[in-house]
């Protein structure tokens, strides 16, 4: 299934509704390079003898899809299933075109006795950096500054690849704190080319974003601790997956409507991402006048 504009190419596996091409017309750079690791969303259905109980979405079979000029809606009935049985859950993704940018956003309708604790999506798995591995970078805000993290060249890992079962290790940031706003972007300065990456939350809630790094890390060997390909020799997809997670605890017969994630690419590096997060924050929230605010009258407040 493809959606294709003047900026963009998707494509969409319609078997599984996962997330197969994300390609920039402009740079000519596909995000998705490794399609072995492509995805779309997941689902934590905590169980009383088992808290961590996954849906992946990759595992579903996509029921149905409806396409417009700039739209794709992809729905997955119930049940959905993991090893752990079946479960009354229906989910549906839209994919818009909007303006130079991507909108990703999701409908999940609870229809089991449990809550859902977490939704994740859109979970952009097999891409390697933009362009070069190595020559890209990331900006992720926190606490005034960046994480000063280079995950594309030596992966920080918060959890052991391997460890617990885990076949990747995994980053990640909340909002709002340490971050005080929820985008991030991935940059290559030689390519003078950026993704932006954010979650447009007219709602302050707490949110994640994360970083898995497929297979894990290479360790005590020089330079990048990424795994190399000739270690693997092809069988064994090297790549990171991104995404946002939300914590709605659905209770059961209710549905979430997540709010829009959006991609965008553009000329430049972080600092060019910034305007564009600021045009959106500005458009929904206004500055209060100094006069109108209690707090600006008082000397201190506890």
């Amino acid at each position: 299934l493809t959606l294709e504009n003047a900026y963009y190419v998707v494509a969409v596996d319609p078997v599984n509704g996962a997330i197969s091409k994300l390609l920039d017309k402009k740079s000519g750079l596909d995000l998705i390079s490794e399609p072995r690791l492509a995805d779309n969303f997941r689902l934590l259905i905590p169980l009383p003898d088992l808290e961590a109980n996954y849906i992946l979405g990759r595992e579903q079979r996509l029921a149905s899809h409806e396409q417009g000029d700039d739209r794709l809606r992809l729905t997955w009935k119930s049940p959905l299933v993991n090893p752990q049985g079946s479960f009354d859950v229906e989910v549906s993704m839209t994919i818009r075109f909007v303006g130079a940018s991507m909108e990703f956003s999701v409908d999940v309708k609870n229809q089991t006795k449990h809550r859902i604790a977490e939704v994740w999506y859109p979970i952009l798995g097999g891409f390697t950096g933009i362009g070069d591995r190595q020559d890209t970078q990331e900006m992720i805000p926190v606490a005034g500054g960046s994480s000063e993290t280079k995950l594309f060249h030596s992966f920080q890992g918060r959890s052991p690849g391997g460890g617990l079962g885990m076949t990747y290790v995994e980053t990640f940031w909340t909002y709002p704190t340490p971050m005080p706003m929820p985008w991030i972007t991935l940059y290559n300065r030689k390519l003078n080319r950026a993704m932006y990456f954010a979650c447009h939350d007219a709602i302050c809630r707490f949110k994640v974003v994360r970083f898995e790094l497929h297979p894990g890390v290479g360790s005590r060997q020089y330079g990048s601790n990424w795994p190399r390909p000739e270690d693997l020799a092809g069988k064994i997809p090297i790549g990171l997956k991104l995404h946002w997670t939300h914590f709605p605890y659905i209770k059961p017969g209710e549905t979430f409507s997540g709010p829009p994630v959006l991609v965008q690419f553009h000329d430049g590096d972080w600092h060019d991402s910034a305007p564009i997060y600021r045009r959106w924050f500005k458009s929904q929230f206004k500055v209060l006048a100094p006069t109108s605010n209690w707090m600006r009258q008082k000397l201190a407040f506890v």
